[in-house]
């Protein structure tokens, strides 16, 4: 298993598992070879206003960015299939 730290994430095996919300840049690229996000990883990310998303990103799990609030802009790639129910709610 490869787990490396980024920009506050946690990224694991390929796909950011887990994010440093308090230590989370404001606008955050996530870096090229993430091809998902987890459930619940940004959610409730208040800090969060940009987010650039890597062409090998795939997939965007349940409520990934669910409830942020301050959440501006994102950039999906032409690569991303699949974006899980609540993905942007709130």
């Amino acid at each position: 298993m490869s787990m490396d730290i980024v920009n506050g994430l946690i990224i694991k095996n390929g796909w950011v598992s887990d994010a440093m919300k308090d230590i989370v840049p404001e606008y955050l690229e996530i870096p090229e070879g993430v091809c998902g996000i987890e459930k619940d990883v940004f959610r409730k990310c208040d800090r969060l206003k940009r987010v650039l998303l890597p062409q090998s990103l795939s997939i965007i799990s349940e409520c990934a960015f669910r409830d942020c609030t301050s959440l501006e802009m994102i950039v999906l790639p032409d690569a991303v299939t699949c974006i899980r129910e609540f993905a942007f709610a709130g």
